[in-house]
């Protein structure tokens, strides 16, 4: 079983369950889309302020908007291409906001190592979203990761939460750089068979 797989039925019954009363009361699933891109907006100014703790508690908000939006547009039957796109496009900004105010934090504390592993971080969780794009337009499945978007997420917040956020952009730039080859070579493999 993936690790995506195993993520679904862990959180997918919690997700419905939440979702039922956003829709009775007629919250969109695009309307949860558009709330955690701007509470993830929130998170980077948060961090570039120092407030790292108040920015964690806004992530955790931002992960249950991230979380809830599918199960709310399945719910709604609703899901369609383009909300999907909606929801990984503005997925891909809120990470950039929050990883720009983690850069502007480690460069308003003149730490440049910081800075640059952020940089790093950013770009390497872009490499793992983006390979995953191209071979699916392509064609090919890829559904393989061991470090995805709520893996990064969780480890944001912890870092957050305990002041370790060099470890965090560390941590997370040596496995999304692991996950981008493992998807790489999976998708290599799809496209010789």
């Amino acid at each position: 079983m993936k690790l995506a797989q195993v993520r679904r039925r862990l959180v997918s019954p919690l997700a419905d369950g939440l979702s039922s009363p956003l829709a009775r009361i007629g919250i969109s699933a695009d309307t949860l889309t558009v709330l955690g891109l701007l509470a993830s907006v929130s998170v980077g100014l948060l961090v570039y302020q120092g407030m790292l703790v108040t920015a964690g508690l806004v992530f955790l908000v931002a992960g249950v908007f991230d979380l809830l939006d599918g199960a709310l547009a399945r719910r709604l039957g609703q899901p369609t291409r383009l909300g999907a796109l909606l929801d990984s496009t503005l997925d891909r900004l809120g990470e950039a906001a929050v990883f720009l105010g983690i850069l502007l934090f480690f460069l308003g504390e003149g730490d440049d190592w910081g800075a640059a592993l952020t940089l790093s971080a950013l770009s390497a969780s872009s490499l793992v979203s983006y390979i995953k794009a191209r071979g699916e337009g392509l064609g090919l499945e890829c559904g393989v990761g061991l470090f995805t978007r709520p893996e990064r997420v969780i480890v944001i917040i912890l870092g957050l939460f305990l002041d370790q956020l060099l470890i965090a952009v560390g941590l997370i730039t040596l496995l999304s750089l692991l996950t981008a080859a493992q998807r790489f070579l999976h998708l290599r493999r799809a496209a010789r068979s």
